[in-house]
């Protein structure tokens, strides 16, 4: 009753705002995401051999401090993971690098973005040598396509300096930051078959007044939470028809639903998402059978009303049948947060 009579509160303060529904908004090239990020503060998440030293070295870039290797001749690798899993996209790996000694040269070697602890292959890296005391940029590009092996591993970032008898100086390391971007509509199907095979994809069945808690709903059922929440374009704008889910319901939800599909066909997969208004923890995860297809975090704090955006990606059939499911488990269980309306799965052609 309480978050009821919330949501009719907050209902009745921003519905002079809603005259006109926001456009959905293809959001196939946005700009660049920091989707995972390190200040090395601290040796903290970082593992390997004890080579990184706190406080060692040049100015720190982000934050206080920065994290050095001190090693002479010695090898020594320092890696961190990260609790974001490895989606379809463009990457862009960036970490400051200072070398504060006199040594004549510094042999760092293995540097980069990770998969599930192995190291992926950039397809273009810039890593200029620092003077000494001076801090440089090293940055790596990378294009994780739809169908990489590796999607949902957990990503992480390498630093390793290879044993070869030469000193490799002292090297502080500061600022370590991944950004991402969705992949381009170019790499999307053109023309898609006109059957949406998501029963109930916007939500318009069964009907509410106002908002109605269920525990599945036609075409969907709830693996994890209670209840989906659907919500009437009463309580806010939807992104198409008059009703839309908020996974966030009276707890974080998973809601799925098994697709018909073809195995080896490729499909597009596409869905509208927007953060709650007035709320600043909403996250959105998509699979696509034991694949994560994206991995969406937006606040709403300064929004009066939702901010549809529509995400698309191809994606590819293993058998007859694939289970494609969205959930916000990874954020605040607080009863607020993660829209979704107008998932649609259409045949390539």
């Amino acid at each position: 009753m309480k978050k009821i009579l919330v949501w009719v509160v907050s209902a009745l303060l921003t519905l002079t705002c809603l005259i006109i529904n926001p456009l959905a908004a293809l959001a196939n090239a946005p700009s660049p995401d920091i989707y995972a990020s390190d200040p090395l503060e601290a040796r903290g998440a970082w593992k390997g051999k004890g080579r990184f030293y706190a406080g060692y070295g040049c100015p720190a870039t982000a934050g206080k401090k920065t994290l050095g290797m001190n090693n002479v001749g010695i090898s020594g690798k320092e890696f961190i993971t990260f609790e974001r899993e490895l989606i379809p996209g463009e990457y862009t790996a960036t970490i400051d690098v200072c070398d504060y000694t006199n040594y004549p040269y510094t042999r760092v070697g293995q540097v980069g973005m990770t998969a599930g602890g192995v190291l992926l292959t950039p397809t273009s890296s810039t890593r200029p040598t620092p003077s000494s005391g001076q801090t440089v940029s090293w940055s790596f590009k990378y294009s994780v396509p739809a169908d990489a092996p590796n999607l949902g591993s957990p990503i992480g970032f390498e630093i390793n300096v290879p044993r070869g008898g030469k000193p490799v100086g002292n090297v502080a390391f500061d600022n370590l930051q991944i950004k991402t971007t969705e992949l381009p509509s170019a790499n999307l199907c053109e023309n898609t078959a006109q059957k949406n095979l998501i029963v109930n994809g916007s939500f318009e069945t069964p009907v509410v007044d106002l908002l109605g808690f269920e525990p599945s709903i036609e075409g969907w059922t709830v693996s994890e939470g209670d209840a989906i929440e659907i919500d009437s374009q009463i309580v806010s704008s939807p992104s198409e028809g008059a009703q839309f889910v908020e996974l966030d319901g009276n707890q974080v939800s998973k809601i799925e639903q098994d697709i018909p599909t073809q195995a080896g066909k490729t499909y597009k997969l596409s869905f509208a998402f927007s953060p709650r208004p007035g709320t600043a923890d909403n996250k959105l995860n998509v699979r696509w059978g034991d694949k994560v297809v994206a991995q969406l975090d937006e606040s709403g704090e300064t929004l009066t009303a939702p901010d549809w955006k529509v995400y698309s990606y191809e994606v590819k059939a293993d058998g007859s049948t694939t289970r494609l499911s969205f959930d916000d488990l990874n954020e605040a269980s607080d009863g607020f947060g993660t829209f979704l309306d107008a998932a649609s799965v259409k045949l390539c052609q």
